[in-house]
């Protein structure tokens, strides 16, 4: 700030420097508006649209303009800065995807209706790409040929699909978003744990460079599978996601992996699913077969078809996650209106499986036992003595370690200096690009519009010229210190220069003021009378 103040004050033009044309506002498209879309429902939503970052192309989907695309190429920027760093390769991979390799993992099976599936003229199958291990695991199965080759990490930057049964909220859940997903390959689980956290690293110095407020989770792995995994959120009040923390040993987990402890209830006597004591509920769930791999035959069919029962605390909910060491493959859904008879009928003959959470203590033969209840606020923090507080948080980046679910079933191998051959040890991280962008608004705004940190602010300085006639005194002198700043401070290339003499000097900055850029430097009666600007900084309002 101070330097931007010394150099505009030394506003004559170097006469030893090239002239340039500035980045002129008159012709620069930004469909401003200052009425309140009526489908924006979040504060970044609505300040994306209002500001001309962005227009509604169809349900779920959005155009970015010219405001949206410099700041979007901003932050891949420094995104590219962060994996190059830890030696990432950027690659750029398909967006339409055959089916062969997605039923070889049984992703193709596992995905819900969120994957969007379609056909050829020939009638095979594909989708629009929501995340690329499969893809990326073939590359390597077929281009990796020693482990000299290793450790490698491979990044792309690009567009994503997932059909959202109900997007919402702009950039935050879109029906196609921009993402960076990163893949690494080493020849041991030591190696990709170090990669791992390489990444985590370069995550929270992403975050850090970005100026938000974060918060790091133990998060599920999901239907991209390994056995760890984190999720980075960018901390507001209107995240969808629920985060449980412990401030007294800083423990934090998302609601699908969060355990919170709780005072035991024991009960004596014996009791049956369908005769409960009052300090217990039971939940039944239902294996989900919609997008199961075909069964083979009639007894595989009968496998498919389980009811699952979850005895907790009264008014405990269950955590489905939770069960999936358990019951592998397919997904698990709540029972639906009509279903009763049939579990009823499943309970009296024994062809139900039976969870125990571990807060109860009862006698129950052939049940299974673990912790299968939701954390609640309040709850003792299984870490320490603490206790569970929340917070929201709109996810923004996941990490996971997969080991060698994709490389041993996509034949990645590798050849140990040993002379064996194993699968190689793999990890995927992914950050969405369009939502940290949304993201940084939630957590940068005030009434006026957004307040855009330096290093992804679509430009860093906008000149405002109060001229009203062209080539006045005024005029010449914003043309001149837009030549100051170009040639003598990093602003270069990256201010914007409102010449609109139509436009009332109040308009331009209540406009700006909108947009978010950081530095607003006004030309106007000060200059004819002392030859001074003024300097306004948007984060200071």
């Amino acid at each position: 700030m101070h330097q931007l103040r010394m150099f505009v004050r030394r506003y004559s033009t170097n006469t030893n420097k090239e002239l340039f044309t500035p980045i002129c506002r008159s012709n620069y498209f930004i469909p401003i508006s200052f009425d309140t879309p009526n489908e924006a429902a979040v504060p970044s939503h609505q300040l994306l649209i209002q500001a001309g970052f962005i227009h509604k192309s169809s349900f779920g989907i959005y155009n970015i303009l010219p405001l949206g695309v410099r700041s979007l190429e901003k932050l891949i920027n420094v995104v590219d800065e962060e994996m190059q760093k830890i030696g990432g390769n950027k690659v750029q991979l398909p967006l339409l995807l055959s089916s062969d390799l997605w039923k070889q993992t049984n992703r193709w099976y596992s995905s819900g209706p969120e994957l969007f599936r379609l056909k050829d003229r020939r009638e095979e199958d594909y989708c629009l790409s929501p995340t690329h291990e499969e893809s990326m695991t073939n590359i390597a199965s077929e281009l990796i040929h020693t482990y000299r080759t290793l450790p490698l990490k491979l990044y792309q930057i690009g567009s994503k699909y997932r059909d959202e049964i109900r997007p919402r909220f702009g950039l935050m859940r879109a029906r196609e978003f921009i993402m960076k997903d990163m893949y690494s390959f080493d020849m041991e689980k030591d190696a990709a744990i170090k990669s791992y956290n390489q990444v985590l690293a370069a995550y929270h110095s992403l975050f850090k460079r970005l100026g938000v407020k974060y918060a790091v989770a133990e998060a599920d792995t999901g239907n991209i599978g390994g056995s760890l995994s984190h999720e980075f959120h960018v901390v507001s009040d209107v995240g969808e996601d629920l985060l449980f923390t412990c401030n007294d040993c800083g423990y934090a987990a998302n609601v699908e992996k969060a355990v919170g402890i709780t005072q035991k209830v024991s009960v004596n006597e014996k009791i049956s699913l369908l005769s409960l004591s009052p300090e217990l509920q039971v939940t039944y769930l239902v294996q989900d077969t919609t997008n199961a791999p075909p069964p083979t035959n009639k007894e595989n069919t009968q496998n498919l078809q389980i009811t699952i029962a979850v005895i907790t605390q009264k008014n405990r909910e269950v955590n489905i996650f939770s069960l999936k060491n358990h019951i592998k493959g397919i997904d698990l859904r709540p029972t639906s209106p009509g279903e009763e008879e049939r579990i009823s009928s499943q309970v009296k003959k024994g062809q139900v499986k039976v969870f125990v959470d571990d807060s109860v203590e009862i006698e129950f033969e052939g049940a299974i036992r673990g912790n299968f209840r939701k954390a609640i606020e309040g709850d003792k923090c299984s870490q320490c003595s603490g206790h569970l507080s929340t917070q929201r948080g709109i996810e923004v980046g996941h990490v996971f370690y997969l080991g060698d679910k994709y490389s041993s079933k996509l034949n990645a191998m590798v050849k140990l200096p040993t002379g064996v051959t194993q699968p190689m040890e793999m990890g995927c991280y992914g950050l969405g690009l369009s939502r940290i962008l949304a993201a940084i608004i939630e957590n940068s705004h005030d009434k006026d519009g957004i307040k855009w940190p330096q290093i992804v602010a679509p430009f860093k300085v906008l000149v405002i010229s109060s001229a009203r006639t062209k080539g006045d005194e005024i005029d010449n002198k914003a043309y001149e210190i837009c030549n100051v700043l170009h040639n003598s401070t990093p602003i270069r290339n990256d201010m914007l220069l409102d010449d609109r003499i139509e436009i009332r000097i109040f308009s331009k900055i209540k406009e700006a003021n909108l947009i978010g850029y950081p530095f607003i430097v006004i030309i106007g009666k000060s200059m004819k009378e002392s030859k001074k600007v003024e300097v306004l900084v948007r984060s200071t309002a």
